[in-house]
């Protein structure tokens, strides 16, 4: 509060403290959400969008302004989320979208606008998944993916992107979809800057869970193993990660009548989960 008081001060000499002044209000909104005071955070986030939106036009030559604007934007959308007001936060979220949208063109050349752009895309598709609007959830997972595919963006993003459109597609059914996605998923090994071993794993013991609810069991084992060949070599032997897959290769086993391995695999699972929780842990009781 000290700090947006100097800030709004030093504004009124030189306009460029406008942005140091919009920063501080983001931290102080932040700051508000977490002390659970979420109306008073909206009113500080909203008049930074004010301040950011000035500072555009003051200096309509610098793009990155456009970018501080789009992130009130977002800020403001989880703000609404946080107060319930669901289709406010809808209509801010796509002002964010649409404000990366036009940098990541003006600024081709820049990829953290489009990725940016593609992360704000992903968000609202999480929203409108919360909102029981499942198909446009999808859809606007799909836009993300497909802006994710012009920019050179950090496959972790990508990655929670793709696993929460695949556990989507799951959920309706769609198992033929879903191991589409998956195995798209095992492409990125060759995009820059790649997909890292233990998000392979992942992506494996995923496309296991899809091929098990297809009832293709054989291929399920199969992948399974290798998930659990996986996990093995980026963590070790001692790995919730790797307590998944032994899990999901257990069950596909018992159904394909291989019950002795079925039961030394799920002891191994269970003899790891204790030492890794507790016997008192809901994982070891399952």
């Amino acid at each position: 509060q000290q700090a947006i008081a100097v800030f709004k001060q030093l504004v009124q000499e030189n306009p460029r403290a406008g942005e140091h002044l919009g920063h501080s209000q983001w931290q102080f909104c932040q700051a508000l959400r977490n002390t659970g005071r979420s109306v008073q955070s909206e009113a500080v986030i909203r008049e930074a969008l004010q301040v950011f939106e000035k500072a555009a036009r003051d200096f309509p030559a610098e793009p990155f302004l456009r970018q501080e604007q789009a992130f009130s934007h977002r800020l403001i959308g989880d703000v609404m989320i946080d107060l319930g007001q669901l289709d406010e936060a809808v209509l801010q979220y796509r002002a964010a979208i649409d404000l990366y949208g036009s940098l990541s063109t003006d600024v081709p050349n820049n990829s953290t606008y489009r990725s940016e752009q593609a992360y704000s895309t992903w968000l609202l598709g999480v929203l409108l998944n919360r909102a029981g609007q499942t198909n446009d959830a999808v859809r606007e997972y799909d836009q993300a993916l497909a802006i994710y595919a012009q920019a050179t963006a950090t496959f972790p993003t990508e990655a929670m992107l793709r696993w929460r459109r695949i556990d989507l597609l799951r959920e309706r059914g769609k198992f033929t979809e879903a191991e589409r996605v998956l195995r798209e998923t095992f492409a990125l090994t060759n995009k820059p800057p790649g997909i890292g071993k233990a998000e392979l794993a992942t992506a494996m013991h995923k496309l296991g869970d899809v091929l098990r609810d297809s009832g293709k069991l054989k291929e399920a084992e199969e992948t399974f193993r290798e998930a659990v060949a996986m996990h093995r070599e980026v963590n070790g032997n001692e790995d919730l990660g790797l307590g998944h897959s032994l899990h999901g290769l257990a069950w596909v086993l018992n159904q394909n009548g291989k019950q002795a391995e079925a039961e030394a695999v799920s002891r191994e699972e269970l003899a790891m989960r204790r030492k890794l929780l507790g016997d008192g842990h809901p994982d070891v009781a399952s």
